[in-house]
């Protein structure tokens, strides 16, 4: 079981990082540490969905991109809050790897455009702000968003955990192994053998076949 964090504490450090993020000046600065922000807490998410997740987090592969592609694949958190936090991960990518560049109206125009899109979609606010600010809204969106769903994660991770989760799956797969199975019977045989003393009777199977025999019965020969 995960260690269930104070809510209160949990939302205190949330606003001392939001508050990092508008004490810094320029655009570079703000991006690259809004991306990391949003980073640690698709973590905090993944580690509660993935036990061992530090032998994840040792791969040289195990990228910020590679960690919101998981997160896509497992379909727990709404695609629009993923699309949000991947444009966070491009926004600061671009900053991290071109040291030339000293605003956010420098970088891809398809970066701008997503932001400009996300934000109209998001904010029923000003359009005409800057793009750094359309940005804030982004991220603050999405790594509030994650905040959120971190709880239902952290309720599944319980759910899960719980023995008593196992018994029920138990409980559930042996029920459902007798339905197959009265189903398959209720259709009858695909086929009937005669082998003298015996029918048998060949029924399908996801494995093999179930096999029936039937001693004749006097009125059969």
């Amino acid at each position: 079981m995960f260690d269930s964090e104070n809510i209160e504490e949990n939302n205190s450090k949330s606003w001392e990082l939001f508050e990092r993020i508008s004490k810094t000046g320029d655009d570079r600065s703000k991006s690259i540490l809004a991306g990391i922000i949003v980073e640690h807490y698709l973590d905090r998410i993944l580690k509660l969905l993935f036990i061992d997740y530090k032998f994840l987090t040792d791969r040289s592969d195990f990228t910020y991109s590679f960690k919101i592609s998981l997160l896509k694949s497992l379909r727990l958190i709404p695609h629009n809050i993923i699309i949000m936090c991947d444009c966070v991960r491009k926004v600061r990518n671009e900053f991290a790897h071109n040291l030339e560049l000293e605003n956010i109206q420098e970088i891809d125009l398809k970066i701008q455009k997503q932001v400009h899109q996300l934000y109209s979609e998001d904010s029923e606010k000003n359009k005409d702000i800057e793009l750094i600010e359309k940005f804030k809204a982004v991220y603050t969106l999405g790594y509030s968003n994650l905040r959120a769903f971190e709880q239902n994660i952290r309720l599944l991770r319980e759910k899960i955990d719980d023995p008593k989760f196992e018994e029920e799956l138990s409980v559930l797969n042996s029920n459902r192994i007798f339905e197959t199975y009265d189903k398959i019977i209720e259709k009858g045989p695909i086929k009937i053998i005669d082998r003298g003393d015996e029918i048998e009777e060949v029924y399908p199977k996801a494995l093999g076949v179930i096999k029936k025999k039937l001693k004749k019965t006097t009125a059969n020969k």
